[in-house]
């Protein structure tokens, strides 16, 4: 999956946070949707304009951003 066909980094729409293509839907307000115990079904009932595909893309995205942090070597502290 091309994640990066899913998303819009635009600094006049929420501040370059990641937003799926069409929507104002970030993957930050996914995350928090999830945190507060809402599944997959809840989330494109609510936001109709969403599709199981983009849902993938933001875990696919938040996968590969946490696979880049953790490859980064720690900066050593002096």
């Amino acid at each position: 999956m091309k994640w990066q066909e899913y998303f819009v980094f635009d600094k006049k729409l929420l501040f370059s946070e990641p937003t799926i293509k069409g929507t104002r839907v970030s993957v930050d307000e996914i995350i928090k949707l999830l945190a507060k115990g809402w599944n997959e079904e809840e989330i494109l009932e609510n936001y109709p304009k969403l599709t199981k595909k983009s849902l993938q893309a933001v875990f696919y995205y938040l996968l590969c951003k946490t696979m880049y942090v953790l490859s980064k070597p720690e900066k050593q502290v002096n």
